[in-house]
């Protein structure tokens, strides 16, 4: 009985269309053999190659279980560029070529490949990209055809939309990478580093003095707004007070809203709990304090010590700190420095020992929830508080000598007391 079996085995160690067709024997399974090939390309599970001769140059791979676009001739005479959205990196020891608006990359095998990519950086047409490369027409038109068809180029006299304009390339790659159905990575809680030890979930303690911190006082001490009432009087607040917020107010601040309430022993490490949720209970968010004025709390760079409820003092006043709130007072406007620079860093490998692909999106949505619960904690207690939207990494790397692959700030939060208000009689 005659099948599709040699077909199927060829297509395993790539074949042209031509050279397919002619391991079936019997012309009537031609047909059928279309009809599957379109079927396995339409489900994603067929790489499209260019080739220079016996050569490789490129390879178009499907990722995510979708397909590139169909295959398609390409005019000689159109000039094409590369999208500004298409990036090159190492991967392994391969060249790819991947971009945010794709659902395919290209494994560049040979230089003349890479020298193409560089040339439509510029804008080509085939026969531009065969005399600068030294490839013949059919392989450049080839070339192209990968390269239309994964969406990595676009035609030079096109215009981008108004939506794909307003996307920087850092923003669309960050979005498409950090969420299922453009990669092909591992995605989620995979635990990929078996043969390393995770994070404990608190940072040990390092060299400097303690400063005890007085914790919140209890509900039967103080009697707290309704839940409502504080997030409808939440506001951003820029401006602190001439009388600087105290040790006390600070420590029952922090005792509130980022104090470690519990470790959870578990046979993948440490879990934690804190008054605000983290994904997987990992909590790899940590508070530092830049100090410009605080009663009874000298100047300086802290480590708040969420298990001991303690600031550990890193520095005294230096360049880089100074800097850090003079950078904050710029992004409040010009309100003055801050009282105090709550600098959030994220201890990374907490998540990524666990996670993949999802690491730092979920770091940022930490942010925000530590962000929300450091606002209405402050709103409750009637402090001024104003998260920020942006710092500088590399000087609050500087100021606290931490490696910025390991622990690195992620958000900046503004803290002091409030302005008294006129009384209106």
């Amino acid at each position: 009985m005659l099948t599709l079996e040699p077909a199927i085995s060829a297509l395993t160690l790539g074949l042209s269309e031509t050279g397919l067709l002619a391991t079936v024997t019997d012309p009537a399974l031609a047909p059928m053999l279309m009809y599957l090939l379109a079927q396995l390309d339409a489900k994603g599970l067929v790489h499209r190659m260019a080739v220079a001769g016996d050569t490789p140059l490129a390879t178009l791979v499907p990722m995510a279980g979708k397909r590139a676009a169909p295959r398609a001739g390409v005019d000689p005479e159109q000039g094409w560029r590369l999208s500004r959205f298409a990036y090159l990196r190492r991967d392994d020891a391969a060249l790819v070529l991947e971009s945010p608006l794709s659902t395919a990359r290209i494994l560049v095998h040979d230089p003349r490949g890479a020298a193409a990519l560089h040339r439509l950086g510029s804008g080509a047409v085939a026969d531009d990209l065969a005399a600068d490369t030294g490839l013949d027409r059919q392989a450049a038109l080839d070339l192209l055809g990968l390269l239309v068809a994964g969406n990595f180029v676009e035609p030079e006299a096109a215009v981008e939309s108004d939506a794909a304009r307003q996307w920087e390339f850092h923003d669309l790659l960050f979005h498409g990478r950090s969420r299922l159905g453009r990669h092909e990575q591992p995605y989620g809680g995979v635990y990929a580093f078996p043969d390393l030890a995770p994070l404990p979930a608190l940072k040990p303690a390092g060299e400097g003095v303690q400063v005890a911190l007085a914790p919140a006082p209890g509900e039967a001490d103080e009697v707290t707004a309704s839940l409502a009432s504080v997030m409808g009087r939440r506001r951003s607040i820029r401006t602190h007070g001439a009388e600087p917020i105290d040790l006390a107010r600070l420590g029952a601040f922090l005792h509130r809203a980022a104090r470690h309430l519990r470790t959870l022993p578990t046979e993948h490490g440490e879990l934690a709990a804190r008054p605000y949720p983290a994904g997987g209970a990992l909590h790899e968010l940590e508070l530092y304090l830049v100090v410009d004025r605080c009663a009874g709390l000298d100047r300086g760079l802290y480590h708040y010590r969420a298990g001991d409820h303690a600031l550990e003092r890193l520095g005294a006043p230096g360049p880089a700190s100074e800097a850090l709130l003079d950078q904050a007072s710029a992004t409040l406007g010009g309100a003055g420095r801050p009282q105090v620079l709550l600098v959030v860093t994220a201890r990374f490998q907490r998540l990524s020992w666990k996670y993949r692909s999802m690491v730092y999106a979920l770091v940022l949505k930490h942010v925000g929830v530590l962000y929300q619960t450091l606002y209405l904690v402050a709103t409750d207690m009637g402090l001024a508080p104003c998260a920020m939207g942006g710092g500088d990494s590399d000087l609050f790397a500087e100021a606290s000598g931490l490696d910025p692959l390991i622990e690195a700030s992620v958000g900046e939060f503004a803290l002091g007391s409030r302005e008294v208000e006129p009384h209106v009689g």
